[in-house]
């Protein structure tokens, strides 16, 4: 929630499962309709810094340095180097939200975008195992 009580993100009551061999979670937000609805980041690649009209795009983090520099947005994703697991995107309210969805195993992000035909975007993550820690930080720019 916002300053002025307005949701820009939710986990998604769908998508959580802890297992004795994996984790799954997953977060709803609306992205602003005035900038096209971008997602950025999720990790380091070669191609477009921004994500949009994703269906089932998948994204590999691992958390130490690979070279692998093509990214074909297909399983098993690919990652260049480093681990960042951060995503940043502008809410429906006009703020900008960053997501640090930070772990200590591979994991796998599903993307995608507008997935109600109003703007929602669906992030999941399935991990190995570890904790889900995330840590979330708004501001009405992007710096």
């Amino acid at each position: 929630m916002n300053k002025n009580k307005e949701e820009v993100y939710r986990s998604d009551p769908l998508r959580l499962l802890i297992d004795t061999h994996f984790t799954i979670n997953g977060g709803l937000f609306k992205t602003n309709p005035l900038n096209g609805y971008p997602l950025y980041g999720i990790g380091e690649r070669a191609g477009r810094a921004h994500l949009k009209d994703q269906k089932d795009f998948v994204h590999t983090i691992w958390p130490q340095d690979q070279p692998n520099p093509i990214d074909d947005n297909k399983p098993p994703g690919k990652n260049m180097y480093g681990y960042q697991p951060v995503y940043y995107y502008q809410s429906n309210t006009t703020e900008w939200v960053a997501v640090f969805d930070v772990g200590t195993y591979a994991s796998d992000y599903f993307i995608n975008t507008n997935v109600d035909g109003q703007n929602t975007t669906r992030i999941t993550k399935i991990t190995t195992g570890g904790m889900i820690h995330k840590i979330f930080l708004q501001g009405a720019t992007i710096e």
